[in-house]
């Protein structure tokens, strides 16, 4: 993941833009951990690195969302 897509993932679970995705299991993961990041904001970079291993594990699903949040 570029850096980019991680700084506004980042901006992403912090609330300060938004994004809904069309794949159900991304919005499910994203809505996880920006609660997470709510309630504990020191938690950041392990929800980066889950973000990171969701893509690395589905590449063909995450390229499209994270070409869209690098875009935001």
């Amino acid at each position: 993941m570029d850096s980019n897509v991680m700084t506004n993932v980042q901006k992403l679970l912090e609330g300060q833009i938004s994004y809904s995705s069309g794949n159900l299991a991304f919005n499910m993961l994203i809505n996880r951990l920006k609660r997470k990041v709510s309630e504990d904001p020191g938690c950041i970079s392990s929800c980066l690195k889950e973000i990171e291993d969701f893509g690395t594990k589905y590449p063909k699903v995450a390229a499209a969302d994270f070409s869209a949040i690098a875009s935001l």
